[in-house]
């Protein structure tokens, strides 16, 4: 149970284990946690005699489309964080790091993620997975609805020889 961990080699030459994600109920909690904000409500006056006004969400004022994308944000980011934490077996990263790397140039304390968890996914972000193409190969297992790839099914089918009866 559970063992459905693919090897993905990058352009870095690291291979990295990597398991596919149920990704509904995944986005159904962490959207959970950071739900879009409400729209403020707006009256649209009514001129006939009596009318009376109309009261809709106002999904054009400012301050609730600042929160809206402070919201998104928030929420893509915690699903990419708790994605990668779960899908990739991270590596330890070596003693020195940051420092070798340079980022410590570029980097401000405040964007270094807390705790033993964030530095391995600094670590993959930063060092390891240098490329789209990358990002990309681990995103495919990771977002696989099968547990077998095509290529798989490919190079299994290929192996069986033809009808030799006739």
């Amino acid at each position: 149970m559970f063992d459905d961990w693919k090897d993905v080699t990058l352009s870095t030459g690291v291979v990295l284990r990597v398991r596919p994600m149920p990704p509904l109920r995944l986005r159904m909690k962490i959207g959970a946690r950071h739900p879009d904000p409400e729209p403020p409500k707006k009256e649209i006056p009514v001129n006939i005699p009596g009318g009376r006004p109309t009261i809709i969400n106002d999904v054009s004022d400012p301050a609730y489309l600042q929160a809206l994308g402070e919201a998104r944000e928030a929420r893509f980011n915690a699903i990419h964080e708790f994605t990668w934490s779960w899908a990739v077996d991270i590596p330890d990263p070596p003693k020195g790091w940051k420092v070798e790397s340079g980022l410590d140039k570029v980097l401000t304390r405040d964007e270094w993620r807390a705790g033993k968890d964030g530095e391995r996914l600094d670590y993959l972000e930063y060092v390891v997975v240098r490329l789209d193409s990358d990002s990309e190969l681990v995103a495919r297992v990771i977002n696989s609805t099968e547990l077998v790839t095509e290529e798989e099914i490919k190079a299994a089918e290929d192996s069986f020889r033809g009808d030799d009866s006739g």
